[in-house]
């Protein structure tokens, strides 16, 4: 990372909040490696950072409509037809990744898959959408037949929620 940096060195009044401002998301992201054996313990962490490893059982949570995936956006000052114009390796708005980072968790299951989603948004109290994602892993793990309106009473039926 440091090598990555070094054409950096020759700029001048640099201050510690910069430094952390450039290493913030290295720094946030960092996974040590320990000498002890790893099965039997509980990874959390982003499906990004996941990607390669292989679990017995893995937990996707959140798949709401709106929340998962995320309502695609370009960044308002830098559009993404001007990053491209500046740089290739300036990343783009990606519409696909959530796609990209569910198909990552799928595969990252050694045995099992567990999706969840939060059926009422607790700061408004309204009654919230499971993801298009969702009813896609639903139906594969049912072989293809599902219906929609079972899936949804079923959950209902399982749960009380309520606001407060």
């Amino acid at each position: 990372m440091l090598d990555e940096l070094a054409p950096l060195s020759e700029i001048s009044g640099v201050t510690l909040q910069d430094v952390l401002l450039v290493l913030e998301a290295r720094l946030r992201d960092y996974r040590s490696y320990s000498e002890e054996h790893r099965y039997g313990s509980v990874y959390a962490g982003a499906v990004e950072s996941a990607c390669g490893m292989t679990f017995d059982v893995v937990f996707i949570p959140g798949l709401v409509e709106g929340s998962f995936p995320r309502r695609p956006a370009e960044d308002p000052l830098l559009l993404d037809e001007m990053r491209r114009n500046i740089s290739p390796r300036l990343r783009c708005t990606d519409e696909f990744a959530e796609h990209k980072f569910l198909r990552a968790a799928v595969a990252a299951a050694g045995r099992r898959i567990v999706a969840s989603y939060a059926r009422m948004d607790l700061l408004t109290g309204r009654a919230r959408v499971p993801s298009l994602y969702f009813f896609e892993l639903a139906s594969a793990a049912s072989g293809g037949t599902l219906d929609v309106r079972t899936l949804e009473d079923d959950a209902r039926s399982r749960v009380d929620t309520q606001a407060g």
